[in-house]
């Protein structure tokens, strides 16, 4: 009797020890989930991957991350994180300054707005009631207009080209990132240099825009994204990465002084290989391997260029897949971004400061909607502290 107790009191125990760690795993799991640990916090990614499991077996198409940011599914399997409404004039003043400096040095200005993968044709039932970048951005570009910069709404291009080739808005984007695909990069590239050409009478070479010169070198199954990386393996799949590599003759020469690369070559150099090979899907962010992503400053140098032209690109990431191949059409891109300038300790001047030395022929703003939240996207003078 003693010993039947004794081994039902131990069968009891396991038990509950059993579930006291399920219940800790389950709990462990979801506060991974939720974005309240560490990048390095002991198998993160394990634990990530199965709380994403739980939500797609429960049929959640929001995965929570942090506060009231969420990144949803939608029937075609992309993923897309909605933007709120949010005051766009800070973002405004700060073009506008920037714009008035440039007017007394003698350097023109143009602004790109890059469009977001929510549509407002083909989301309307999301534009404008969940998601706010196509309200903020509209509302930024009335203003850039009223106070007299010329600029240049994607949107519109990209609905004539949907249109033309029958494709859907978000087919021009990756399912599991909020950037545009790296082919949509370089077709963005050809619409801008023939604006440029044709309204700032700068001889850019725009035969190179041209599509059927190309190589374009998938690689199947290879990233997945931002957004694919927060939601696993287990609510997305991995999905096609492009290399573009131009078959007319090229050389070019980058220069990437916060990472210490200079190299001079065919248009190959201008990837950051590192980041594409071998395929990691968790740690690396294969998108900025174009023209090796977010840094302080770059240039490309063309050294088979025809002509002179000197231009300026001012972005965040969404201009990682279009200077290379504008790089292509001048002499010579400089490239800065704001948000990481003064990583650089070298950047001991302010991005004017920095634009008045280079005295490029135009400044090109290419912005993608997060330009309206993030005030560093726009800070020309000294670091915020």
């Amino acid at each position: 009797m003693d010993k039947k107790f004794s081994f039902e009191k131990l069968v009891t125990r396991i038990i509950v020890l059993i579930l006291i760690i399920f219940l800790l795993s389950i709990g462990y799991t979801f506060i991974v989930k939720k974005g309240y640990s560490e990048e390095k916090l002991p198998n993160r990614l394990n634990y990530l991957e199965m709380a994403n499991g739980y939500e797609h077996y429960l049929g959640w198409r929001v995965s929570a991350i942090k506060g009231n940011a969420g990144i949803f599914t939608w029937d075609d399997g992309t993923l897309a994180i909605y933007e709120e409404k949010c005051d766009v004039t800070p973002t405004a003043n700060s073009i506008l300054d920037l714009k008035s400096y440039l007017d007394k040095i003698g350097i023109n200005m143009l602004y790109v707005q890059a469009g977001n993968k929510v549509s407002e044709s083909e989301d309307s039932k999301i534009s404008g009631s969940l998601d706010f970048s196509n309200q903020n951005i509209t509302e930024l570009l009335g203003m850039l207009k009223d106070n007299g910069i010329t600029c240049m709404d994607m949107r519109d291009y990209m609905l004539d080209y949907e249109k033309a080739n029958n494709i859907s808005h978000h087919d021009l984007y990756y399912l599991t990132d909020n950037h545009w695909k790296g082919e949509t990069g370089f077709w963005a590239s050809g619409i801008i240099g023939n604006f440029v050409k044709e309204n700032y009478r700068l001889p850019l070479d725009t035969s190179v825009f041209d599509s059927s010169k190309y190589e374009y070198k998938t690689l199947k199954n290879w990233w997945i994204g931002a957004q694919g990386k927060k939601v696993t393996l287990a609510k997305t799949e991995p999905e096609d990465f492009t290399l573009i590599y131009p078959e007319f003759e090229n050389n070019l020469s980058i220069s990437v002084p916060y990472k210490n690369v200079y190299k001079t070559g065919d248009f190959s150099v201008t990837y950051n290989n590192s980041l594409v090979y071998p395929k990691d899907y968790y740690k690396k962010y294969t998108y900025l391997s174009y023209g090796y992503g977010c840094q302080p400053t770059i240039t490309i140098k063309n050294n088979l260029a025809t002509n002179d032209t000197h231009i300026l690109v001012i972005k965040d990431s969404f201009a990682d897949s279009v200077y290379p191949f504008l790089a292509l059409s001048v002499a010579q891109v400089d490239i800065i971004d704001p948000r990481y300038y003064f990583f650089d300790k070298d950047n001991n001047i302010s991005i004017k400061e920095y634009i008045k030395q280079l005295n490029p022929d135009l400044v090109i703003m290419l912005y993608s909607p997060l330009v309206t939240y993030f005030p560093n996207c726009t800070y020309f003078d000294e670091e915020i502290k």
